[in-house]
């Protein structure tokens, strides 16, 4: 166990950083209280970390090899949630998963797995939504769309559209990240934008849009309207994007902005993401992988067992009891 001390991490806002404060703490031996992008204001004794790749790789291979890869997946996807002091999370996990051993990730009973697991679970079905969620309009000759997600879920959202639409010429931007998917035919990036505005419908735009809504208004049940259902289906934040739903919200940034200091008034949080990520695929295009199997199962007996052979060490006398017992 790490002493916890009256200190603060500051780092670029990267994932590599983030991994070199992990680097750091477990180099003297030490929990900080926070740990933030530099610039954010803190009432303690603050300590500037380096950003090493080096260091951070290291940090994510070792995860990789003496945990496990779901729990270096899970390290990646939850730097881009919208946890609130994920990065101190992620340093706890870190510190929880070398302490547990291989079977870390799936470990449901530690509080802080849990959360780390809810916001990577709230990052991927935030990106399942807007997957279907998103309008594009024509602008120029390229296809262009506004989101305003809680979440970095562009980044999962990426091999989604770029497959789908393979030949066109696309851009999606974040209003809440200040950050936008630009694609070209088989060349894709996640650059930061700042303030980026939709140009007013030309008049076959405006004409396609029209149409649009026609047929939502004419394929809708008016003796079967529910809008709480609606509402469940499709929250009202991703309302004031949808072509077909504008003007049934009021005009104006999210609520929620304000909620995560990313308002149009404050400045941008400095953010770089891996470029490894996302390791996986999305949980809607898992078809066939074989999931983690819950404790008590044959499959979890037989999993412990395999992963403690791997590793050279002797099986604990618990696991040979369910294998015994399973068997």
């Amino acid at each position: 166990m790490f002493a916890l001390v009256d200190r603060a991490y500051l780092y670029d806002g990267s994932f590599e950083g983030l991994l070199c404060c992990v680097f750091e703490g477990f180099l003297r031996r030490e929990r900080p209280v926070q740990i933030l992008p530099a610039g954010e204001p803190t009432l303690y004794p603050a300590r500037e970390i380096t950003t090493r790749r080096e260091r951070a790789e290291r940090v994510l291979l070792g995860m990789e090899r003496k945990i496990s890869a779901e729990a270096a997946e899970l390290v990646q996807l939850g730097f881009l949630s919208c946890e609130p002091e994920r990065e101190r999370l992620i340093f706890d996990f870190v510190c929880h998963a070398f302490d547990v051993g291989r079977l870390a990730a799936d470990d449901r009973a530690s509080d802080i797995v849990s959360r780390l697991q809810k916001a990577v679970f709230h990052l991927e079905h935030e990106a399942h939504m807007l997957t279907g969620f998103v309008r594009f309009s024509e602008q120029n000759g390229t296809l262009a769309a506004v989101v305003s997600p809680k979440n970095h879920a562009l980044f999962l959202m990426r091999e989604h559209f770029c497959t789908r639409f393979g030949e066109e010429r696309f851009l999606i931007y974040d209003n809440v990240h200040r950050e936008a998917l630009v694609y070209q035919p088989y060349q894709s990036a996640i650059v930061p934008l700042e303030g980026f505005v939709l140009d007013a419908p030309d008049e076959n735009e405006l004409r396609y849009q029209t149409l649009w809504k026609r047929f939502y208004d004419t394929i809708a049940i008016e003796e079967r309207y529910n809008p709480r259902c609606r509402m469940n289906l499709c929250a009202k934040r991703y309302w004031r994007n949808m072509t077909e739903l504008k003007g049934e919200v009021p005009a104006g940034p999210p609520d929620y902005l304000a909620a995560y200091g990313l308002g149009e008034d404050r400045a941008r949080i400095p953010f770089a993401p891996s470029e490894k990520l996302p390791l996986r695929p999305a949980p809607w295009q898992r078809k066939g992988i074989p999931r983690m199997p819950y404790p008590g199962s044959r499959g979890f007996a037989q999993r412990t067992l395999e992963s403690e052979q791997q590793a050279g060490q002797r099986p604990g006398r618990i696991v040979e009891k369910s294998c015994e017992k399973l068997t």
